[in-house]
């Protein structure tokens, strides 16, 4: 059995994305960090929930400008 700082070699990879959004040129307005624990690729398990938190963050904060790129 692995120690808690070790994983082991067989099996997926974490997946894990950060991103940060907000009006350009100025400092972020939000920033997530997403990490599934081996869920393989980021942009397969960790992107689309990212999308739905800035999609969430985005709707219901009315003093918000929804950033131009879209994931």
């Amino acid at each position: 059995m692995p120690r808690p700082a070790e994983i082991e070699v067989d099996g997926p990879t974490h997946a894990w994305f950060i991103c940060f959004a907000g009006k350009p040129n100025q400092a972020a307005e939000i920033v997530i960090a997403v990490v599934v624990e081996r869920g393989g690729g980021g942009g397969k398990e960790a992107l689309p929930i990212t999308k739905k938190v800035l999609d969430s963050y985005f709707a219901t904060n009315r003093y918000s400008t929804r950033p131009r790129a879209h994931i």
